[in-house]
């Protein structure tokens, strides 16, 4: 009978080791990947949860308690409106701005009387949007089903589409997810 010799011994071990090294490597990096597609499933679903949040706030649009037009500002980043989103007696001012890579509700109620002075309530709808680093518009406007410049009278304006372009890890995968919602501003309808 015949045993191993030291060098048979340490050569085994040796490429056990390596064997191991790699496995372990690689679970770890499997995990990783799972990490990073979790964290950017969670962020799409909290840029969904804004788009739906954003399509409800413009389809209440009206007018001021002032007696302001609904739509009171309009831009690729940003537009601010009047609606009434906690359904009491009055109209809020409601504007949603992209700040950076941040997308960002602010609400200022009306006040008595009414001026929409007061400290605007600001949320954060979604983190890593990344529109102003892609040059992609936010915010489109329409006019009778045809998209309208970005500043163009307000007046104009019967809908509003929100395209947010959420991605957390830009320099792997998974890469960026592209949410669209239009909606119609209600309280301009005809009838």
């Amino acid at each position: 009978m015949r045993a191993f010799t030291l060098i048979e011994t340490i050569t085994t071990v040796a490429i056990v080791s390596i064997i191991l090294v790699v496995v372990a490597e690689s679970v770890m990096q499997m995990y990783r990947s799972q990490e990073s597609s979790i964290e950017q499933g969670i962020q799409i679903a909290n840029a969904r949860a804004g788009v739906a949040q954003f399509t409800r706030d413009v389809r209440e649009a009206s007018y001021a308690d002032t007696g302001a037009y609904p739509l009171a500002a309009i831009g690729t980043s940003t537009i601010t409106f009047y609606a009434d989103t906690d359904s009491d007696e009055s109209v809020e001012r409601i504007q949603y701005s992209l700040i950076g890579t941040q997308l960002v509700r602010s609400v200022t109620e009306a006040g008595v009387p009414p001026t929409y002075a007061g400290v605007p309530e600001e949320r954060l709808i979604s983190a890593h949007v990344r529109n102003s680093e892609d040059g992609v518009p936010l915010f489109r406007y329409y006019a009778n089903r045809t998209e309208i410049a970005a500043t163009s009278s307000v007046s104009l304006v019967d809908a509003v589409s929100i395209m947010p372009v959420v991605d957390i890890f830009t320099e792997h995968l998974p890469f960026n997810v592209t949410l669209l919602e239009t909606a119609t501003l209600r309280a301009l309808r005809t009838p």
